[in-house]
């Protein structure tokens, strides 16, 4: 009867629908952010630093010239971002007797995420050309366009290197990777205002990037936000603070990877 035939056709269609397991799962795999562990309720454990950078591509930052002398010109011409968080960071690290290494290559390799961040698909396409934007060796532009850009199929630069462009989805995750790199070099606590002030992004965005790498944002005081970054852009009244904890929840609907 036709009856039967209507209650088989929803039976199989509900055999072949996904269980709510199996979505969360795919969206876990989808989500844009470094590899992470979902249990430890350590902020320092939840990501895993060697996918945001990895000691491979952290070998080809030469840190030596910088660390050698913290004159202001040597800065610029090592430094391509004007990002203030990278500057703080550096100052702060580069005023100690013995500065951290990995420290300050993981502040550098931020500054170059900036800089990606900031450069278009036209510029894209000369890998020469972003080389020298970027300030940096040609194993990091490599390693950058790898991770956060696609390869543009049946296209080649004039030096016969691959051409590769950014989409929505790899500016997604290029800002999450960033977002995961300040909280690393921060404590795992955030100000969105210094994410919107360095990226040119509105407050709220900046808010919903830090929400979607797992962060629960806190009201703080206007005061507290001024007096805890160099951004200008800051609330009259209150602020938000962006703080890391375990075990890691992330909003139902996130920054999708497509």
């Amino acid at each position: 009867s036709d009856m039967a035939v209507i209650g088989a056709s929803i039976e199989q269609r509900a055999s072949s629908m996904p269980s709510a397991q199996a979505l969360k799962d795919a969206e876990n795999v989808n989500r844009p952010v470094p590899r992470y562990n979902p249990e430890t309720s350590v902020a320092a454990e939840i990501y895993d630093m060697e996918d945001v950078l990895p000691r491979a591509v952290a070998g080809h930052i030469n840190i030596a010239s910088l660390t050698a002398s913290m004159d202001p010109e040597v800065y610029k011409s090592k430094v391509p971002s004007r990002s203030l968080f990278v500057k703080k960071k550096l100052e702060h690290l580069l005023s100690q007797s013995k500065p951290d290494p990995y420290q300050v290559r993981c502040v550098l390799y931020l500054s170059y995420l900036m800089r990606l961040n900031m450069t278009s698909n036209k510029q894209l396409a000369n890998r020469e050309a972003c080389i020298k934007s970027l300030c940096c060796a040609p194993e990091v532009i490599d390693a950058l366009f790898d991770k956060f850009a696609e390869c543009v199929a049946g296209t080649v630069n004039p030096d016969g290197s691959p051409m590769y462009k950014k989409t929505p989805a790899t500016e997604n995750k290029l800002v999450c990777y960033m977002s995961v790199l300040m909280l690393s070099l921060n404590n795992w606590v955030l100000y969105p205002a210094e994410l919107a002030g360095d990226l040119g992004i509105p407050g709220k965005k900046a808010e919903k990037f830090l929400a979607s790498v797992g962060c629960k944002l806190e009201t703080v005081t206007a005061a507290e936000v001024a007096a805890q970054t160099l951004n200008k852009r800051t609330a009259s009244r209150s602020g938000k603070k962006a703080v890391l904890k375990g075990p890691i929840k992330f909003p139902k609907a996130s920054l999708r990877g497509n």
